[in-house]
């Protein structure tokens, strides 16, 4: 994808090569359901859609979920204690949405959500009041939480107390103030994993592409794991091979390389 989260045109016209010749496309993302691009729901061709890092799969084509797995309750009110007095703030997953308190919404960039994905939160979040209460209401269904700090150093506090916290949970940062927190049974991975099985297809005969922390399981657990040369270090340490970066049409140059090879 560009930038601004579109397919560029030589990567559309790669993935339709791709499914011309029987190739299964999966999309593989942190979104929500409901904040997938249409573009990847809506092309024909691409059946099933990981979401919340793999905390659920859907059918595209039903727009159904097919498998969940909901972060454990006791987690969530760990998660919340853990952060009370950091200054950050929450995103909620839950049935397929994202769920945002309405000053974040109105003003990401002071919880250091850069310009460019201003646009994407106010579009994709919807506003409650109190997210705190929110997710004390919803403890018992979520598909997974976001915490979003105000600062780089916080985040990383919390990464450590993560690591050493006896919770069953799933965890990876994405942006440097952003952690990302699902059931351990998720992961991009796990979904991936769910999805081979149902289509009887090896780890083998997979690719997969990523650009952030939040691929690398995936990356590893197939056996083309490509990164875009601007990913993440672990993401491109990773790596079975290394494209072209996302603006420069590395994800249409690893297809169509991979295609050569068929």
């Amino acid at each position: 994808m560009l930038d601004d989260k579109r397919l560029s045109g030589r990567t559309r016209k790669a993935m339709e090569a791709a499914i011309s010749k029987g190739v299964r496309i999966v999309a593989a993302s942190g979104r929500c359901f409901d904040a997938l691009p249409a573009e990847i729901r809506q092309m024909p061709g691409i059946e099933y859609a990981i979401t919340s890092n793999g905390a659920a799969v859907y059918d595209l084509r039903q727009s159904k979920c097919l498998i969940r797995y909901s972060i454990a309750q006791d987690a969530v009110e760990k998660i919340i204690e853990m952060t009370k007095a950091m200054p950050c703030t929450y995103e909620a997953f839950w049935d397929g949405k994202a769920y945002a308190q309405a000053d974040y919404i109105k003003n990401p960039c002071k919880f250091g959500v850069s310009a460019e994905l201003t646009a994407y939160i106010q579009a994709t979040r919807h506003s409650v009041a109190d997210i705190v209460s929110f997710m004390t209401a919803h403890k018992h269904e979520m598909d997974s939480v976001d915490v979003v700090a105000e600062n780089e150093l916080d985040c990383k506090v919390l990464l450590e107390k993560l690591s050493r916290a006896n919770q069953e949970i799933y965890f990876t940062p994405s942006l440097k103030n952003r952690i990302e927190i699902a059931s351990c049974h998720a992961g991009k991975h796990k979904g991936l994993q769910y999805v081979l099985k149902r289509c009887n297809i090896s780890r083998s005969e997979t690719a997969a592409f990523g650009d952030a922390d939040n691929d690398v399981e995936m990356i590893r657990f197939v056996r083309y794991g490509i990164a875009v040369q601007n990913a993440s270090k672990n993401c491109l340490d990773a790596a079975w091979r290394v494209v072209p970066s996302n603006m420069a049409d590395g994800v249409a140059i690893g297809i169509e390389n991979l295609l050569s090879l068929k």
